[in-house]
């Protein structure tokens, strides 16, 4: 009878609760909804920022808010959601759009439609190809498609080296050199082609990310908005290159560009008989070429063949604008049948960035490392806890024993002793409150650019978050902000060299990014205080006076800098070409004037600077380090890896500095540059450390008699292999001792430039001796060293065209060494005896003073 009773409860209760809850599930009825998606670019994805997802919703039923998601493997075990939040009304049609970023091959993609937590359609879609990230591709805008399709021909390589480019050099820097073999490059590959009308689909830079050559063809309506035109500058600060044709259309091309992405000015056109446009490429007929004034000059290189311009590479950070003189789409080029090889040789010896060589793979920003580490601010109150536990004993011992044994209660020690254990440990943890991060940490090391012409300045940070919970992490920031998650961190190998489609295990969902007004990262196997990386970059408003004033009489140079930014600059210093001049601390408003003897003070290493100016120097590890000690290391490493490892990554050309009409003040920052970032829903803990830059143009009253010491002007370098040019890679520049390290026995060629338009009366040059590596480390280490011997210098006659051997040292008075443009040309040819075997030659730095009169 009582188990009736139980069970009839039973039911009874399993039905109200079905009743009264929805616990069933919510069924979704057939043909609700229907979606029409493509992923990439027909069917081609990449792994990188950019790749396509375009869904078309049709709703059938009520109007809802929801999300298109796509999920994207991140690694080998785990995958990520990618989301972007919709709203849609009832019986509407939708387009959404989501930048997918793709990190290993990856085939399938699960798509899904989804709102409050629940699918409302779901379905697999397919990439047909998956490029790696090396892969080369162009975008094509053009109105005129099948105009361009000869680029689908095109191939290249990023060890590219165009045959006829040796005498290209030869003629650009009065070499006199000839190709005596053939000339071998690296494996060419298929540069990827894809055709647009308009940058309506390359207008983030996450789309951007996916291209490595943007070409501009014709096209009647192209439009160009200030937002394309910030995000292509960046895109080629990156190392990659835009191309735009001139011609007989330059005045439609001069129309619809800005300025910043048409950079040469054509003056007009010429009709020319052209035997060959470019090396072994006949065209035997008259075109229509595009002419400029332009000349050769720091940013810009007029290409040209057997005298005529055919074109001008202008360089942008990392990357270039190619201008071509030529429109491809016109007769009688359109109907030539070598305008791939043309392109081919144009873009291989011209656009290809061979800096990523240099770079760390494995960090993708020159202070990633840094902010993984977090400046200790906060320690323990040791103190206060030894007395704690010291009150504690003396309580627990004789007090407790001898107050107990009198009142002859001792058996209350049973529960006295746990409660003034507790009373302890309640009181450390509450006075210890103060001296532990709560907060998630914000630590973030950013570099403020800006010149006094312009009125921003521009900024680029290096951020790290710190988590402070377990098994949780939320990052949100507004999408006014320009942040990117970069949310993979791992071998460079493994993120597209091996499929992880090979195998058959379901991968876990660890992640979520949504993409909208708000932006929000979402990880779900978190650890307490893993870190997550962030890139940013902004641009804020930036107005002030002249700030830089400067004078040079013989050898001593006068400075008066005068801070009129809102910021505190600390530890200020001016680089003028090699060289670098202390200044101190400038509070806002304040100047300060600096005399001093270039000799004496420009021509050392940044570390020996850092050490005599600022006291800075390699921390001895060896030794705990005190709180002021771990503070100076963090300054020392932060501008080491700003001023002499971010030039040896960057600037394989061992020039830190070649523009000399400019002074750049620099300083030190600590003040918040405005990133609103939650993590966890609450504000962040931060640390922030800032590096500005202020550069100031410099110039001289016509007339005025100039000398600039040595330790300012630095060459641009070029390497030679016997009768070969050959790319970065053979040499290093250490800037930080002012030494090459050459790899291969050849000629390393130093190219300087005249400033100020300086009609020189005399020039001092001093090249550097060569040393084996052992003999190099024996200087290193204050032993004797023997410099190498057969080493032949030369300078080149601009006038007769040959090169001169020359003593190590030269006094220079007559102008027949100094070419038209204002260059004067060295060489050391390092194939001399070679003595012990050496895996590398050292060869220390040329230094070069300059005296003459400004004209």
């Amino acid at each position: 009878m009582l188990f009736r009773k139980i069970m009839g409860v039973f039911l009874v209760s399993t039905f109200v609760l079905l009743m009264f809850t929805n616990c069933t599930a919510n069924k979704i009825p057939k043909g609700r909804l229907e979606v029409e998606t493509q992923f990439g670019y027909n069917g081609t994805v990449k792994i990188s920022t950019g790749n396509p997802l375009v869904a078309t919703i049709k709703n059938n039923g009520p109007a809802f808010e929801g999300e298109l998601q796509i999920e994207v493997e991140d690694s080998m075990m785990s995958k990520v959601i990618i989301a972007q939040p919709f709203e849609i009304a009832e019986n509407a049609t939708k387009e959404i759009a989501i930048d997918v970023p793709l990190y290993i091959i990856q085939k399938s993609f699960k798509v899904n439609v989804t709102s409050k937590e629940k699918k409302l359609y779901e379905e697999t879609i397919k990439a047909s190809k998956v490029l790696s990230p090396d892969r080369r591709v162009m975008a094509v805008v053009t109105d005129t498609p099948d105009a361009y399709r000869f680029l689908e021909n095109t191939k290249i390589s990023g060890g590219y080296v165009d045959p006829g480019m040796y005498k290209y050099a030869q003629s650009q820097y009065g070499g006199s050199m000839v190709t005596t073999q053939e000339t071998t490059t690296l494996e060419l590959q298929n540069l990827e082609v894809l055709f647009f009308d308009s940058f309506d689909q390359l207008d983030s830079a996450e789309k951007l990310g996916f291209f490595n050559f943007i070409y501009i063809g014709h096209n009647q309506s192209l439009s160009i908005s200030e937002e394309v035109e910030n995000n292509l500058q960046k895109w080629m600060t990156a190392g990659n290159a835009l191309v735009i044709e001139t011609g007989a259309d330059y005045k439609k091309t001069s129309s619809v560009l800005p300025e910043s992405l048409n950079p040469i000015e054509i003056s007009g056109i010429e009709n020319k008989q052209i035997k060959n446009l470019w090396y072994s490429l006949p065209l035997d007929d008259a075109i229509d070429l595009a002419t400029t004034n332009a000349i050769n000059s720091i940013d810009t290189a007029i290409i040209e063949f057997e005298g005529t311009k055919v074109g001008a590479k202008t360089t942008v950070g990392n990357g270039s604008v190619i201008t071509l003189f030529v429109n491809m789409a016109l007769e009688p080029i359109a109907s030539w049948n070598s305008k791939a090889p043309f392109v081919e040789a144009i873009l291989g010896t011209y656009a290809i960035n061979s800096n990523y060589q240099a770079i760390d793979p494995y960090y993708v920003s020159q202070f990633q490392y840094l902010v993984q580490q977090v400046p200790s601010d906060k320690q323990p109150p040791y103190i206060f806890m030894v007395i704690i536990l010291g009150i504690y004993i003396f309580l627990v011992a004789p007090v407790a024993y001898f107050v107990l044994k009198k009142m002859d209660k001792r058996d209350f020690a049973w529960i006295g002793i746990p409660l003034l254990a507790v009373v302890c440990v309640i009181t450390m943890y509450t006075f210890g409150l103060g001296t532990r991060h709560n907060n998630a940490i914000m630590n973030s090391i950013s570099v403020l650019t800006a010149k006094e012409e312009e009125s921003f300045m521009n900024v680029t940070s290096d951020i790290m978050i710190f988590n402070n919970e377990r098994n949780k992490l939320k990052i949100e920031w507004s999408n006014n902000e320009n942040l990117k998650l970069n949310n993979v961190q791992m071998d460079a190998y493994y993120m597209y060299n091996a499929d992880p489609n090979a195998g058959k295990t379901e991968k876990k969902i660890t992640g979520k990014i949504t993409r909208g007004n708000t932006n929000i990262y979402e990880k779900y196997n978190a650890g307490l205080w893993g870190s997550t990386y962030i890139s940013g970059d902004k641009k804020i408003p930036f107005e002030t006076k002249k700030m830089i004033k400067m004078k040079i009489i013989d050898d001593k140079v006068s400075i008066s800098v005068t801070n009129t930014t809102p910021y505190e600059l600390k530890d200020a210093f001016i680089q003028w070409g090699m060289g670098n001049i202390f200044i101190g601390d400038l509070a806002p408003g304040e100047e300060k004037s600096i005399d001093q003897e270039i000799s004496k003070s420009l021509y050392v290493n940044f570390e020996t600077f850092l050490d005599k100016e600022m006291g800075l120097k390699p921390f001895d590890y060896m030794n705990p380090p005190t709180k002021e000690q771990q503070k100076d290391n963090r300054r020392f490493e932060i501008l080491l890896q700003r001023y002499v490892y971010y030039n040896q990554q960057y600037m394989p050309t061992g020039s830190s500095n070649n523009n000399i009409d400019e002074v750049k003040l620099c300083a030190m920052n600590y003040q918040d540059v405005g990133y609103e970032i939650k993590v966890n829903d609450q504000e962040t803990e931060d640390f922030v450390t800032n590096i500005i830059e202020i550069t100031t143009k410099i110039a001289f009253d016509k007339g005025a008699e100039v000398r600039i010491p040595k330790g300012i002007v630095s060459p641009t370098v070029l390497y030679y292999l016997d009768d070969k040019y050959i790319n970065i890679g053979t040499y290093e520049y250490q800037s930080y001792d002012q030494y090459y390290r050459l790899y291969e026995q050849g000629i390393l060629e130093f190219d300087y430039q005249i400033p100020f338009g300086m009609e020189v009366s005399k020039v001092q040059i001093e090249l550097g001796e060569v040393f084996n590596e052992q003999d190099y480390y024996n200087i290193a280490n204050g032993q004797a060293a023997t410099p190498k011997k057969d080493i032949k210098y030369k300078i080149f006659n601009a006038k007769d065209s040959i090169w001169e051997e020359i003593d190590r040292k030269l006094v220079i008075t007559d102008s027949k060494y100094i070419r038209d443009d204002g260059h004067i040309l060295f060489r050391a040819d390092v194939r001399g005896d070679q003595g012990e075997y050496s895996y590398a030659q050292m060869m220390k730095a040329p230094s070069i003073s300059i005296e003459g009169r400004v004209k």
